[in-house]
């Protein structure tokens, strides 16, 4: 991969905290448009590529797989709900699906008419079971 030095330096910083506005600044654009140019950076084939390169290797290094991740996950999710901890439980399971790629391609959000359409044509008996969570 043929990587300019800036973009060396941004998949560099990336891979410290996947955190593209603050690999932009720290890998040397200007603060004011970091946003945009590490969002931009992300859609570059060699860029992307790079960090895919990087991160295997790094995950081969440390003989980590996706399975140690999973279940570390796992035993902090079990941990945070012997606990009582809701929130923790949350970002356990947010973290696993976007491992499981549950979110990488999320369905279609409604239009808002199909939302009031259907909304409108249920009974209001059903309607207070949704808000009661029933």
């Amino acid at each position: 991969m043929d990587l300019s030095y800036q973009h060396q330096r941004f998949v560099s910083e990336y891979l410290v905290d996947r955190n593209a506005t603050q690999a932009a600044v720290r890998a040397g654009y200007s603060q004011k448009c970091a946003r945009q140019v590490g969002s931009r950076l992300l859609t570059y084939v060699d860029v992307r590529a790079s960090v895919a390169q990087q991160t295997a290797e790094t995950a081969k290094r440390l003989k980590i797989e996706r399975e140690d991740i999973l279940r570390g996950l796992q035993a902090a999710f079990a941990e945070a709900q012997a606990q009582g901890r809701p929130m923790e439980m949350i970002a356990a399971c947010r973290e696993m699906g976007r491992l499981l790629g549950y979110y990488d391609n999320p369905p279609p959000e409604p239009s808002w008419p199909e939302a009031t359409d259907r909304i409108e044509s249920l009974p209001d008996s059903a309607l207070l079971a949704v808000i009661r969570g029933r």
